[in-house]
């Protein structure tokens, strides 16, 4: 069985592979918009962060978006190339679909199809990624939180001090 990434996990790749490279451009690219921090009932439920993320991304957001991953991703994910990037964004059929907790751990399943700079990814089935009878906790959020994989419904978040938050990976 192939495991992915989730397709909003797999979208924060792209904006990880941005804001740590960069664009390739040479010119010079605006300052990045400084983090807007939600208020904590946004972020209460893995659910209400995923769902703070998503508008983020259909209002094109770069602050609202970046204030939903982990802290100590945020300042990679507020970079000028980001910003110019994020511009692009395009979401569309997205929803949230179910939620499966362990501790401080959480997959959220969205499907849906996300364009970021040209590059799309695209979840259809809401139970890819998640765990399942087959399938632990455990080892579905190790694969959708690594670097590889592909597009599946299942996105990793995690809490922390009460507040739920998306890992890039």
């Amino acid at each position: 069985m192939v495991y992915r990434r989730g397709i909003m996990a797999a979208s924060a790749v792209m904006i990880s592979a941005l804001a740590l490279g960069g664009c390739g451009s040479s010119s010079p690219s605006p300052a990045a918009a400084p983090p807007v921090q939600p208020s904590a009932p946004l972020l209460n439920t893995p659910r209400a962060a995923a769902a703070e993320m998503l508008d983020a991304y259909r209002n094109t957001d770069i602050g609202r978006f970046c204030a939903v991953v982990l802290p100590s991703q945020q300042a990679a994910c507020n970079s000028a190339a980001l910003a110019n990037a994020f511009a692009t964004v395009r979401v569309s059929n997205v929803a949230i679909h179910r939620t499966a907790i362990s501790g401080d751990r959480a997959l959220v399943s969205i499907t849906g199809k996300l364009c970021l700079a040209g590059r799309c990814q695209a979840a259809t089935d809401p139970n890819s990624g998640m765990p399942s009878a087959t399938v632990s906790f455990e080892r579905a959020w190790r694969i959708a939180a690594s670097p590889q994989g592909g597009t599946t419904a299942g996105s990793p978040f995690e809490r922390i001090n009460g507040r739920w938050y998306l890992v890039l990976t």
